[in-house]
C-alpha cells in the first residue's frame, strides 16, 4: 500500500465524516417531511394546489349573479394566497436541496481525487509507452486500479446519498412547478370571474338621463 495514499485517505475521511452529519439531518428531514408541510397550512396548501389543477376552465358555469360572483372572487383569493405561501415554502425548501447537492457532489470529488490523480498519471505513461515501447506501464496501471477499487469502497454510501438528494430535489423542482401552475391558473380564473363581474355590473347598472 502506498502510505501517501493512505494519508489522503484518511484525511478525506475525516472531512466527509464532518459534511455526512449535517448532510444526513438534512436527509432525514427531507424524508419525513417532504415538500408538504406538516402544518395546517401545509395540507390546506396542497389542498388548493389540487383544487385549482382540476379545474376545467372550459366547463366553469358562467354566473351572472354579482353576488355569488364576489363569493367566486374571494373564495379564489384565499386560494391564490395558500398557493402563493405554498410556492415560497417550496422555493425556498428547493434551493436549500439544491445547496446540499451541490455540497455533497463538491464533497464526493474531492474524495475521488487520488483515484483521478492516479489515473491521470497512468494516462500519461500510456501514451509515452506507444513512443518508447521499452517504458512500462505495470506499476501505474496497479496503483489506478488499487486506488479506483478502494476510493469506490470509500465512497459507496456517499454516492447512494447523493443520488437520493438528486432524486428529491427532482421531485422538489416538480413540486414547485405544480404550485405554480396553480397559483397560474387560480389568477387566471379570478381575472376570469372579474370579467364577468364587470360585465354583469354593466348589465345592471341603471341608465341616468
Amino acid at each position: 500500500m502506498d502510505p501517501e495514499f493512505d494519508l489522503v485517505m484518511q484525511l478525506t475521511e475525516c472531512s466527509m465524516s464532518a459534511f455526512l452529519i449535517p448532510f444526513m439531518l438534512v436527509i432525514s428531514l427531507f424524508l419525513h417531511t417532504g415538500y408538504a408541510t406538516a402544518s395546517s397550512h401545509g395540507s390546506r396548501g396542497d389542498a388548493a394546489i389540487a383544487e385549482a389543477m382540476k379545474t376545467n376552465h372550459d366547463t366553469m358555469v358562467h354566473a351572472t349573479d354579482i353576488v355569488t360572483l364576489k363569493k367566486q372572487i374571494a373564495k379564489l383569493e384565499t386560494r391564490y394566497g395558500l398557493i402563493q405561501q405554498t410556492v415560497k415554502k417550496r422555493r425556498v425548501a428547493f434551493n436549500n436541496l439544491e445547496a446540499e447537492v451541490r455540497a455533497a457532489d463538491l464533497s464526493l470529488k474531492g474524495m475521488e481525487k487520488p483515484m483521478r490523480d492516479a489515473r491521470t498519471h497512468y494516462e500519461k505513461v500510456q501514451k509515452l509507452s506507444l513512443e518508447y515501447p521499452e517504458i512500462s506501464t505495470e506499476k501505474e496501471r496497479k496503483i489506478y486500479f488499487e486506488a479506483k477499487k478502494r476510493v469506490t469502497q470509500k465512497t459507496a454510501g456517499q454516492v447512494k446519498a447523493l443520488q437520493v438528494l438528486r432524486d428529491r430535489l427532482t421531485l422538489g423542482y416538480e413540486s414547485l412547478e405544480t404550485a405554480l401552475k396553480a397559483m397560474d391558473r387560480t389568477r387566471s380564473e379570478i381575472d376570469q370571474i372579474r370579467a364577468q363581474l364587470h360585465e354583469a355590473n354593466g348589465v345592471i347598472r341603471p341608465v341616468r338621463d
